[in-house]
């Protein structure tokens, strides 16, 4: 994937290589021999490296450690750069091969949690994320998480809807079950299930309203909102649909309280037509329930309707006439009349 830190544009290394390590005689000193390649330490180095090599230098190599620390510590890069960053430097000077090789392998971590969220990286993302999360410690999927939502071009949410579940881990080669490997801590589950509180709740899920979902989703994720706060958008929305104006804010906070929906409230209306017109219960059109939920009242004000209007309403709909019921009862009332009339 890539060369010798030679080529790299880190933030730390500017392209020029001495050809030598330092040679320290104070073993503590020793390790810092690495940032002799850096160039804006290289001049401190020298001057110091010279200084040791000079004929008549005879300071105590205690003192001699103390004193380098304290004028290290005073270099712009040493002191505007955090110890992870400075071991991480460290670690890609002194063995690039093994650091190249765990870079690498968080390429591939980064690359796993991105599509497990749902916002695909591409290679140079992928690998800038791996190189700043290195240069901090690494770090945790929570972090990466934030980072990746914030590294993704955000409007590219047809990127998860629909999702493959199966996707190539570029971790392994292999395949990996992407619904699984960080449960629900993934904005394509937060949204997926923020999607189907709003459809039981009755609300239209036009794309407008799925965008604000999937916004909701995404800041549960990063931390800026709340499952619960999400959830009770959802819920005040759906209250002041035309169903849930008609339920009635009380009843609306019993039922968010609760966990349960519209879709609860009304079951046993849909279970009743079921019945009524001999199919399984999902197989009532949730539309045509909500239009006859509402009924106008003797002053022509809307009403909820009770189990009479929609039984009645049940009968009069065309799907009762394919029914075995009807079909009985139909020829029942032509037996009655051939023998009204003596044909039988």
């Amino acid at each position: 994937m890539t060369t010798d830190y030679h080529g790299f544009a880190d933030p730390f290394y500017s392209g020029s290589v001495f050809n030598a390590d330092p040679v320290w005689e104070n073993d503590d000193l020793a390790n810092y021999a690495w940032i002799n390649k850096i160039p804006s330490l290289a001049d401190f180095i020298q001057k110091f490296i010279a200084e040791m090599n000079a004929s008549d230098f005879d300071e105590d190599q205690d003192l001699l450690e103390v004193r380098f620390l304290q004028e290290l510590n005073k270099q712009s890069w040493w002191a505007d750069h955090k110890e992870a960053y400075r071991a991480n430097a460290q670690a890609q000077i002194e063995d690039y091969t093994t650091w190249e090789g765990n870079l690498d392998t968080h390429i591939g971590e980064i690359k796993r949690i991105a599509i497990q969220l749902g916002f695909p990286l591409d290679d140079n993302q992928a690998e800038a994320l791996a190189r700043e999360s290195m240069q901090h410690g690494t770090y945790t999927v929570d972090e990466l998480q934030r980072e990746i939502l914030g590294t993704s071009e955000l409007g590219a949410w047809d990127r998860i809807a629909p999702r493959e579940r199966f996707r190539e881990d570029p971790f392994t080669g292999g395949l990996f079950d992407s619904s699984k490997e960080l449960g629900a801590g993934t904005v394509a589950t937060q949204y997926d299930e923020l999607l189907r509180l709003a459809d039981e709740n009755w609300i239209a899920l036009n794309d407008v309203f799925k965008s604000k979902l999937r916004g909701w989703a995404r800041d549960i994720i990063t931390g800026d909102m709340t499952l619960a706060d999400a959830k009770s958008q959802i819920y005040t929305r759906a209250s002041g649909g035309q169903i849930g104006s008609l339920v009635g804010d009380d009843r609306f906070r019993e039922l968010e309280t609760a966990g349960l929906t519209l879709e609860d409230e009304f079951a046993d209306y849909r279970m009743q037509v079921s019945n009524i017109w001999e199919v399984p219960d999902q197989d009532v059109d949730t539309g045509w329930l909500k239009e006859n939920l509402m009924v106008a009242d003797d002053t022509g004000e809307s009403r909820l309707a009770n189990w009479h209007d929609i039984k009645a309403a049940a009968y009069g709909h065309s799907n009762y006439l394919k029914t075995k019921q009807y079909a009985d009862r139909s020829a029942g009332a032509t037996a009655t009349l051939y023998k009204m009339f003596g044909a039988i």
